[in-house]
């Protein structure tokens, strides 16, 4: 009898010693399984974002963290295109800062802010300056450029022709596009802006504007509590 209390006694310690001392403490076996779950946990994370930034960084794009362009993109003067961390750009995006278009020599920016989502289909073109501010949202198909193509009837063909721009195009942090608004060359939109689906923006806007129409007209103005007509 004797013998079998030491025994049961004994199986009772490798018991605690696997499984714990009763008070979250892990020992032994049962501690060193919980490190090795904790390691595999680690390394397939790991591994999930070596796979989505081989995927989703195409191009010489300069990428915050945790921030993805998916593909099919197109992308054009990539190294002059910027991510701000947390940035989602959906696929069939043309994002094309023109560093050249026939004799011209240009040095543009696209620089897109943190927490920024770009639906699919989204149209950037830069010769100066596209500036997205951080939280901002843009519906699908979404055109901005700050470019247009000569139109002179003496000069000839119209892709031949030299690029032109009104300036860069500025969107205020926290402002929203809707689906396939436009925002032609100049146009500045304060913080907070709301642009209707379908608008045509060729004005600039202040800070808690929302917009609509073609040419986009001010409909109503935040004042701090709630959107009021204007």
């Amino acid at each position: 009898m004797r013998g079998d209390g030491r025994a049961r006694q004994s199986r009772a310690a490798v018991v605690k010693a696997r499984a714990g001392d009763g008070n979250g403490n892990e020992n032994g076996d049962g501690k060193r399984g919980w490190k090795r779950g904790r390691r595999r946990d680690g390394v397939i994370e790991t591994a999930k974002a070596a796979v989505k930034a081989l995927l989703w960084h195409p191009g010489r794009v300069q990428y915050g963290a945790r921030s993805y362009i998916q593909r099919p993109v197109h992308l054009e003067g990539d190294g002059r295109i910027r991510l701000g961390e947390r940035v989602l750009v959906r696929p069939h995006g043309y994002l094309a800062a023109i560093e050249r278009w026939g004799a011209q020599r240009m040095q543009p920016r696209i620089e897109i802010g943190d927490d920024v989502y770009i639906g699919g289909h989204v149209y950037l073109v830069a010769m100066e300056g596209i500036h997205i501010g951080a939280g901002c949202v843009l519906a699908e198909q979404v055109f901005i450029t700050d470019l247009e193509h000569g139109t002179d009837p003496r000069a000839g063909l119209m892709m031949q022709q030299r690029l032109k721009s009104k300036g860069p195009v500025r969107i205020g942090a926290g402002s929203f596009l809707g689906y396939r608004a436009v925002v032609l060359p100049g146009v500045t939109l304060g913080p907070h802006c709301v642009v209707g689906a379908q608008a045509v923006v060729t004005e600039s806007f202040a800070e808690g504007s929302m917009v609509a129409g073609n040419p986009a007209r001010l409909l109503k103005r935040w004042d701090g509590e709630r959107w009021a007509g204007v």
